[in-house]
C-alpha cells in the first residue's frame, strides 16, 4: 500500500477546487530579490486570473511581511523574457542569504491520513535561529492563523529535515521514514548548523506518532467523503 501511495503525484493531492498555489513575487530583477507566497484552498475552476492577482495584491498589502514588496506594479506582461530566463536558471537556494532565508513548514498531524498543511516562513537567519526559536515560531502561527485552526489539537514536538532545494525528494509523500539522523534532537543548535539552505522543507511532527507510524506505515483512506 505504501509504495502504491508514494507513486502518486503531489500534484494530484487536492482537487481542482482545493489547490495550493507557489507564488514567485519578483520586485527585482537584477537583485534576484524574490519573495514566496503559498495561497491555500484556490478554486482552480473558478478563479480566474485576474481574480488571483488581485487576490495576491490583497495578501501583499495586508502581510506585514510584504511591506517592501508594495512598491511594484505587479504585471506578469512586464516580464522581459531575457531577463527571467536569466533568473530561473539560477539555483532558488542561492537566491536567499542564510540571514535571510525562507522556510516551508510540513505541519503533519496524520501520518495515516496524509494530512499535511504547508507554512512559508520568511526572511529566517539560519544563522542565529536555534531549533528550539523555530518550533516556538511555528507553534506561534499555528495558534494565530485562522487556517491552522484544525493543526492546533497535535503536540508538535520534533523537526525533521524533508528536503533541500533541488535535491531528492523521498516517495513517501507524508514523511522521510528513513534518515534519522535528519531528525533536529538539539534545541539548542542553529539551522545552520544542521546545514540548512533558503527553501529547504521541514517536517514537523509529534516524535510519538511518528515512532508508532514507522513501525506500521500504512495509508489509510477516508471513506465518508
Amino acid at each position: 500500500m505504501t509504495q502504491e501511495v508514494s507513486s502518486v503525484l503531489s500534484n494530484t493531492l487536492n482537487p481542482p477546487n482545493s489547490a495550493t498555489l507557489t507564488i514567485r513575487l519578483i520586485k527585482n530583477f537584477e537583485y534576484r530579490t524574490v519573495k514566496y507566497l503559498i495561497l491555500h484552498e484556490v478554486n482552480l475552476e473558478t478563479t480566474t486570473v485576474g481574480k488571483l492577482k488581485n487576490i495576491i495584491k490583497e495578501k501583499i498589502n495586508t502581510i506585514a511581511g510584504f511591506k517592501p514588496f508594495r512598491n511594484v506594479n505587479y504585471d506578469p506582461y512586464n516580464n522581459s523574457s531575457k531577463m527571467t530566463q536569466e533568473v530561473s536558471s539560477v539555483l532558488s537556494n542561492t537566491l536567499n542569504p542564510p540571514n535571510s532565508a525562507t522556510l516551508t513548514i510540513r505541519l503533519i498531524k496524520n501520518f495515516e491520513y496524509r494530512t499535511v498543511k504547508y507554512l512559508i516562513l520568511h526572511e529566517v537567519n539560519l544563522e542565529t535561529t536555534t531549533v528550539g526559536k523555530l518550533k516556538n515560531i511555528i507553534k506561534e502561527k499555528i495558534n494565530t492563523i485562522a487556517g491552522f485552526k484544525p493543526f492546533r489539537n497535535v503536540n508538535y514536538d520534533t523537526l525533521k529535515l524533508y528536503t533541500k532545494a533541488h535535491g531528492a525528494k523521498t516517495q513517501n509523500l507524508t514523511i522521510n521514514l528513513d534518515h534519522d539522523e535528519w531528525i533536529f534532537e538539539n534545541d539548542e543548535a542553529t539551522l545552520i548548523s544542521h546545514k540548512l539552505e533558503n527553501e529547504s522543507e521541514i517536517s514537523f511532527f509529534n516524535r510519538e506518532i511518528y515512532e508508532a507510524y514507522k513501525l506500521h506505515p500504512e495509508i489509510k483512506w477516508e471513506t465518508n467523503k
